[in-house]
């Protein structure tokens, strides 16, 4: 079965806890990538990788299905990543750096980082230059050029 079949969903909601397995298999580096991309340091990356889950399965029953479930996934993932940082753990600035590792490391369309960010498109469009332009000055400042 797919990891984003319509039957995986069903799965969830039920509780099976083979797709639960299925789900952490697949998403868990990803996962702990974005948040790492985020800006959190390793254990905290690791504390948000487990709450994110952790809120997942806790709301399974509520899964309708209608989005992927990596997009579902992500969603939580921003909300924990934002409660993290409320919270006082150690940050960068990575609002633009999000959505830039959402598309260009996670390979999200564009539709689901607007649904995970829960911005339009064309704030996201926004973001991704704002990110792009951080990148190459970054880049510049270490003497790297085209």
């Amino acid at each position: 079965m797919s990891i984003e079949s319509p039957e995986l969903a069903d799965d969830i909601r039920a509780g099976d806890p083979d797709a639960q397995r299925n789900v952490v298999e697949a998403y868990l580096p990803q996962v702990l990538r974005a948040s790492r991309a985020a800006g959190l340091d390793g254990a905290t990356a690791e504390d948000v990788a487990q709450s994110t889950f952790l809120t997942f399965f806790e709301k399974a029953a509520t899964f309708e299905g209608r989005s992927q479930v990596r997009t579902w996934l992500f969603g939580i993932l921003n909300r924990k990543i934002q409660e993290a940082r409320r919270k006082g753990w150690r940050e960068t600035p990575t609002d633009e750096i999000e959505a830039f590792v959402l598309r260009e490391v996670e390979g999200l369309v564009s539709e689901e980082i607007c649904k995970i960010l829960s911005v339009t498109r064309t704030n996201l469009g926004v973001l991704i230059f704002r990110a792009r332009n951080r990148l190459r000055e970054c880049l510049e400042a270490q003497g790297v050029s085209r």
